[in-house]
């Protein structure tokens, strides 16, 4: 979880419209050939998901669609953007918070960025960030890819957290997976589990087997999330779409149709605010 303050001259409106772009997927990197590849050398290696392979290059031949530096934004807004939500905003704002519970993760990125001052890496959950610093908002959260490797409940705590830490005017920007349907999977075994089998499993990080716990959302499952939350929706939006020839093979993996999934990516995200 990211946490953001504007800076002090900076209008509230002007904030949430750069925010607002930012999560739209615009192309934040085209204007400079080569962009793309060096956001990707910044990232650390975390997660694979929601599909594989796990290394994803710059050219188009993979599973999901990869728009090149070679294409004009006038072609469409499908683009493929990676880096640190840190690199993006660390100019923009006046102070930046990031909340990183897993040791490892803790350790890159706080090497990476903790001044001490502006930018703060602190090793510890929402929960125990609001316990320590009671009171204290702001204009920006980002939680990005976080809620579908947890248990459900733990998925329902950190969003619940998100209005407890947003200012009155702040903006939520949460992303996911997504699916046709919910599903609940595993990161090497994709057979569909109960939401019963999947909380047991991802709340043992000892014994998970079959690698990360990965819960697949559905755009209504995800919705209903941030409703539960006390969030309101301001807007929607997908991305990572999988490439026409390939439906066939994920729909069968999938247990779905082609038709069922041939107009929804793998990766969702919203962006909310305090319900009023």
């Amino acid at each position: 979880m990211h946490l953001f303050n504007r800076k002090s001259f900076e209008r509230a409106d002007e904030g949430r419209r750069r925010v607002l772009r930012m999560a739209a997927l615009a192309t934040l990197f085209a204007a400079r050939p080569g962009a793309y590849a060096d956001e990707l050398t910044r990232t650390p290696e975390q997660t694979e998901g929601p599909f594989f392979p796990d290394r994803l290059p710059l050219d188009t031949d993979n599973d999901l669609l990869v728009v090149t530096d070679a294409v004009d934004p006038a072609d469409g807004e499908i683009t493929w953007l990676s880096g640190r939500v840190v690199d993006v905003m660390r100019h923009d704002v006046a102070s930046i918070v990031g909340l990183e519970p897993d040791a490892d993760r803790f350790g890159t990125c706080h090497a990476s960025f903790h001044d001490g001052g502006r930018i703060q890496i602190h090793h510890c959950t929402s929960a125990d960030y609001r316990a320590a610093h009671p009171g204290r908002r702001f204009d920006i959260v980002v939680v990005s890819m976080v809620i579908q490797h947890v248990p459900t409940r733990t998925c329902d705590l950190i969003l619940a957290d998100v209005p407890e830490l947003l200012a009155d005017d702040g903006i939520g920007v949460i992303a996911t997976t997504q699916q046709d349907a919910e599903r609940f999977t595993f990161q090497s075994d994709q057979t569909p589990r109960s939401r019963e089998a999947f909380d047991r499993y991802a709340s043992d990080s000892s014994d998970q087997t079959h690698g990360i716990p990965v819960r697949q959302f559905s755009k209504a499952s995800f919705l209903a999330a941030l409703d539960r939350a006390g969030l309101d929706m301001v807007r929607w939006g997908q991305f990572s779409y999988l490439r026409p020839e390939k439906l066939g093979w994920f729909a069968k993996w999938m247990g779905s149709t082609t038709d069922a999934i041939k107009d929804v990516a793998t990766s969702q995200y919203a962006v909310v605010r305090r319900r009023r």
